[in-house]
């Protein structure tokens, strides 16, 4: 993971410089030269967001955890999702109490809803639905449950599609990286594993069930955060010389070319 992680770092250094010139190009260009540029800038688009996900698979994404309501965010990825699912396929959405919040990094959490979104769509070349449900789950520390989850208060979140289902030996392995059972060149087979990275990362759980002819459905299980920190309790983490307990940490691009193009926008 540390090596996959540092080679994908180094390769989308070399994507923000294509990325940067490809733009310069679409702006200075005109007719088929032009057509090109766009196809170079999409293309080193599509390879950006496969490095995406390996970073997060490999922890070294930039994460910034804030107090989120999963129903807000599924509110807001809701005309991203229909858009995606496009004429044959419908979204209903079911959202329960609003109450629970959620440490999470938000655009995580809408990479989440949008991968099992787009592999609920794949599942569906003839049509079908695509439920998002949310809700308040509480795993009592007596219960046949609490040997899987650690007991207190969660937020719920289920997607579910109507589409062809997949086998017990499918379904055991769809969080690996780089598995897959489509066909080359249709999916990098990294983004289911990619949101059970970002899930486990939360301090969550996610879970899969599914049936040849009969759909699937994803459960993933957020802590709830039951109250913001007091100003007082924050003050309090100080040290006794008043300084703050963790130092500013500088980040610095070693990278010539990159540096060059981050200077230029």
């Amino acid at each position: 993971a540390n090596m996959a992680g540092g080679l994908a770092h180094d390769f989308n250094n070399q994507l923000t410089v294509i990325l940067g010139y490809a733009g310069e190009l679409c702006e200075q260009t005109e007719g088929e030269s032009k057509e090109a540029a766009l196809e170079i800038k999409q293309a080193a688009c599509m390879a950006a967001s496969i490095t995406s996900q390996l970073l997060v698979l490999s922890r070294r994404s930039e994460r910034r955890f804030e107090l989120l309501n999963v129903n807000e965010i599924v509110c807001e990825m809701q005309p991203m999702i229909s858009h995606s699912l496009g004429k044959t396929r419908t979204l209903e959405t079911v959202l329960g109490s609003p109450a629970g919040s959620v440490r999470c990094d938000r655009n995580q959490i809408k990479q989440v809803l949008l991968n099992l979104a787009l592999n609920a769509r794949d599942a569906m070349p003839a049509g079908g639905t695509l439920r998002v449900e949310t809700s308040i789950a509480e795993i009592d520390p007596t219960s046949r449950d609490a040997h899987l989850y650690h007991p207190g208060q969660y937020v719920r979140l289920r997607v579910s599609d109507t589409g062809s289902g997949m086998d017990r030996a499918t379904l055991a392995r769809i969080f690996e990286p780089f598995f897959t059972t489509k066909k080359a060149g249709f999916g990098s087979g990294l983004g289911l594993s990619m949101v059970h990275s970002i899930v486990v990362q939360s301090g969550g759980y996610i879970g899969a069930e599914s049936e040849i002819g009969r759909g699937a459905t994803f459960e993933i299980l957020l802590p709830c955060v039951s109250a913001f920190r007091r100003i007082s309790e924050i003050a309090g983490a100080r040290s006794s010389t008043g300084e703050d307990p963790a130092p500013t940490v500088l980040l610095v691009e070693d990278d010539d070319s990159v540096r060059r193009m981050m200077h230029s926008f």
